[in-house]
C-alpha cells in the first residue's frame, strides 16, 4: 500500500508544489491518484461539457503546447497525454 508520505512527493512533484498533500485522508489521496491516473475527464470537465466546443479547445490547447518552450511538471504531463514529442536540439543553431 502506498503511504501518505508517498503520495505527497509524488503529488508535489507532478504539479511542481510543496502542498502538505497528507493532511487528506488515505482514500481521498487515493482518489485523487485515480483523477491523475486518467486525466482525459478532468481535462474534458475544464475544458468544458459540450463535445464540439472541447474539440475546438482541446486542439488549441494542443497548438499551444507545441510551441511551448517552457517546460515543467504539468506542461510535460499534458504534452505526453496529447502525445506531443518533445522538440529535438540536435542540428539547431544557437
Amino acid at each position: 500500500m502506498v503511504s501518505k508520505e508517498d503520495y505527497e512527493k509524488l503529488f508535489n512533484e507532478i504539479f511542481g508544489t510543496s502542498i502538505k498533500w497528507s493532511k487528506l485522508s488515505s482514500s481521498e489521496l487515493a482518489q485523487l491518484a485515480t483523477v491523475l491516473a486518467n486525466p482525459e475527464p478532468l481535462i474534458k470537465k475544464l475544458m468544458g461539457h459540450k463535445e464540439e466546443k472541447s474539440s475546438k479547445a482541446f486542439e488549441a490547447l494542443k497548438t499551444i503546447l507545441e510551441n511551448l518552450e517552457y517546460e515543467g511538471p504539468i506542461i510535460n504531463m499534458l504534452k505526453r497525454y496529447l502525445g506531443i514529442e518533445k522538440k529535438s536540439s540536435i542540428g539547431k543553431e544557437g
